[in-house]
């Protein structure tokens, strides 16, 4: 299991924690390779999971050709001396890494795409330069699993044979339901947005909305997540005078705590691929706004579970959020609603099922 940073706990690091637990339950043996970090989040938590892991001392996030000629050295001799192997890796610098490596030790490779490479926001070159690598590589990747349907559907729009390319969704344990129901001592609805604060997630179009929204005293939002961009945006809800109604709750170890406090999920992101945070919210019975990009609305039908905004739309994500307010009651049956969702598409055990026929399709 190949992932290349370790400074945090995102999506893609819970996708691989719930993986692991998967492949366990098949009495397969996961050991993980990732970079080195300062802050080594990933690797806090691997240790508390008692999780086998190797750090490869020159995987690391920006592109260096030094670096990475002597990651894919290190992670083929690594593979060569672990007979029985299958290199499966998570993130565009690792699957790159990785699938060069396989090929070199004659190793079954597979690779999960949490949203294309050639998709996110880049230089129109750039991009070219990632769909090239990506076709190459796809010759010797013995399976692709894809966690959205529209990755699915681009994939086979450029020309990836179908036959190596597995859909599966991101998926959660189930959660306790619990009824939401609003707070009778102080009627307030509590938002609640999980995501690293970077140039991805969009919490400044979220903090547009709510400024939208002064004449409203029922409300608090919940933001929890790090990165480079938090005093950035906790400045910038302090000069909209919105800050005392918001909870920076930073890098937390039991978000479970935070889902079950809050009645209604908000993501607005710039791309995504599939992302784990909302299949998680549905587990705890929430209600869904999410902003219409990549993966994201493949968990929401409009106005039965949620709500759908174009990315950037301040406004129009004003005038969802405001619905809840106007009428806290359905917090609780779109919350049931997602729930049912999950039950029926994106459970552990229906993802379970169909990761157990392509690790015995790559092993055959």
């Amino acid at each position: 299991m190949i992932v290349t940073r370790s400074d945090t706990v995102g999506g893609v690091h819970t996708h691989i924690l719930n993986l692991i637990k998967t492949l366990e339950s098949f009495n397969c043996s996961v050991h993980v390779i990732t970079g080195n970090s300062k802050k080594a989040l990933f690797i806090k938590r691997l240790d508390k999971l008692s999780i086998k892991y190797t750090i490869n001392p020159y995987l690391v996030h920006p592109i260096s050709i030094f670096n990475d000629v002597l990651a894919i050295l290190w992670l083929t001799i690594f593979t060569i001396r672990s007979p029985k192997s299958i290199l499966w890796s998570h993130s565009s610098k690792a699957g790159i890494i990785s699938r060069i490596a396989a090929f070199i030790s004659m190793t079954p490779s597979i690779h999960t795409v949490h949203g294309w490479s050639f998709v996110a926001p880049k230089r129109k070159l750039t991009k070219t330069i990632y769909l090239i690598l990506e076709r190459i590589l796809s010759v010797i990747t013995k399976k692709f699993i894809v966690v959205s349907e529209f990755d699915y559907n681009l994939a086979l729009k450029k020309g990836f044979p179908s036959r190596k390319i597995d859909l599966i969704h991101n998926s959660v344990d189930r959660k306790s339901y619990r009824n939401r129901a609003i707070n009778a001592k102080d009627s307030k609805v509590r938002f609640i947005m999980v995501a690293r604060f970077d140039k991805q997630k969009d919490h400044l179009t979220v903090l547009n909305a709510f400024s939208l929204l002064s004449h409203y005293d029922n409300w608090e939002l919940y933001f929890i997540g790090d990165g480079p961009l938090y005093e950035k945006i906790y400045q910038y809800a302090s000069t909209l005078n919105i800050a005392d109604k918001i909870i920076f709750g930073g890098h937390v170890s039991n978000v479970e705590k935070y889902y079950s406090l809050c009645n209604v999920f908000i993501l607005s992101s710039h791309w995504e691929g599939f992302p784990m945070t909302s299949i998680e919210a549905m587990s705890y019975s929430l209600p869904l706004i999410i902003s219409d990009v990549g993966g994201s609305k493949e968990v929401v039908i409009d106005d039965y579970n949620g709500y759908i905004f174009n990315s950037k739309d301040y406004q129009t994500l004003s005038k969802y959020i405001s619905k809840f307010l106007e009428d806290p009651n359905i917090c609780i049956s779109m919350g049931k609603a997602s729930l049912r969702i999950f039950e029926n598409a994106f459970s552990d055990r229906i993802a379970s099922d169909k990761i157990k026929l392509t690790l015995e399709s790559v092993l055959n």
